[in-house]
Formats: structure tokens, sequence, C-alpha cells
């Protein structure tokens, strides 16, 4: 078995890989090469949007506040992290971000430790 011809298609292939990012390269202009990182495109500021992977949904944590503090307003006591979670109908991650942006603005308050977490009214 002959493996020159494989190395030769191999050569060619990296060559014409390192023609082309060249290529691509010298149309970019100096902001395009400073905003990418390893090939990806550089990430955007961060924004007040969240990813609702459950749903596959891009959530406004704003909008979400008021159902949030009228859920809370109905159960005296409060209600525990996950349980408000689960009302919401929203993953953790943006169930964080909708609850970090009721207590930026004082609408709500939070209680307890990890699992003990209660969110309640000021």
């Amino acid at each position: 078995m002959r493996i020159e011809p494989l190395h030769d298609t191999l050569l060619a292939l990296a060559r014409s890989l390192a023609d082309s990012v060249l290529a691509a390269a010298a149309r970019s202009t100096p902001e395009e090469l400073a905003s990418t990182r390893l090939g990806r495109a550089a990430r955007p500021a961060k924004s007040n949007v969240a990813f609702d992977a459950e749903r596959g949904l891009l959530i406004e944590p704003e909008l979400y506040v008021e159902k949030m503090v009228s859920l809370i307003r109905a159960v005296p006591g409060g209600v525990r992290a996950r349980e408000l979670r689960a009302m919401l109908g929203l993953g953790k991650r943006p169930f964080l971000r909708v609850a970090d942006a009721a207590l930026a603005t004082k609408r709500i308050r939070r209680e307890g430790f990890k699992a003990g977490i209660r969110y309640l009214l000021p």
C-alpha cells in the first residue's frame, strides 16, 4: 500500500486551506479581525435577553417580573424558588435572570440559602 498519494492529497488540501484563510484575512477589515477569537465571532456585550432551553425561546426578564410578583403575592409566606420556577415555566438560568431583575428593582426579596430560598414581597 502506497502512502504517497494520500500524503500528496493531504498536502494539497492543507495548502488550499491556508490560501483560503489568507485570502479571507486580506478581505477583512482590521476591526473584523480584532473582533474574532479562534475562528468564532467575539461574544457581544451581555444583554438582557435570556434563552430558555427547555422551550427554545429567547425571553426578556422584564416581561416575567410582573407575573413573578403576582404569583408571590398570591401565596402568603412567600414561594420556594423551585415552585416559583415551575409556576413560571422557566428553566433554571432564565428564572435566575428574571429573579435578579425583580430583585434589582426591589419588587421582591429573597430569604434563605440554596434549596431553602424563598421569594417574598418586600
